[in-house]
């Protein structure tokens, strides 16, 4: 058995071979981030939300997405991912249930940001970009996923998950 490699960023015009690996990608952001973060000595907060903000481009449905934006075959994902593309709320609805409500609801606060900005927790004004919303999303995105997911949560580090 073969594992489809998974790709973060497509190259228009250019041969998958070219394109950005996620993992890849993920690291990229991560040490990037803890870089930055470490002259406010949060490095880990910046590491793990850098491996959350795209999890959700490991879904069939992202994939599919990145090969028909480029005119390429998707018949592989079975005409999965029509229309909008969410990638951020699996990291989101990931952090909050594994790292609980004080470090997961921030990191999924990031995570559900990283394009938009943060959103309100509550829908009364924002509608469907709450927090709350997106969470739900999350965890519909997450389970879709679930089968990766630990290949990028062991590269978490320094919080304690929830038991």
């Amino acid at each position: 058995m073969s594992i489809k490699k998974l790709y973060a960023h497509s190259k228009e015009g250019r041969p998958l071979e070219e394109w950005q690996v996620l993992d890849e990608h993920l690291l990229n952001v991560a040490k990037k981030a803890a870089k930055c973060a470490s002259k406010f000595q949060s490095t880990d907060w910046a590491w793990n939300a850098a491996w959350l903000h795209d999890l959700g481009k490991a879904a069939d449905e992202f994939q599919a997405y990145l090969l028909r934006s480029n005119n390429l075959d998707d018949s592989e994902y079975d005409e999965t991912g029509h229309g909008r593309i969410n990638h951020s709320s699996a990291g989101a609805f990931f952090a909050e249930e594994t790292l609980g409500k004080i470090t997961g609801r921030t990191l999924a606060y990031l995570s559900a940001g990283h394009h938009a900005g943060m959103p309100d927790y509550y829908s009364a004004d924002t509608g469907r970009a709450a927090l709350t919303f997106r969470l739900e999303e999350g965890k519909q995105n997450l389970n879709r996923i679930q089968s990766r997911v630990d290949i990028f949560a062991k590269q978490l580090r320094g919080f304690s998950r929830k038991k």
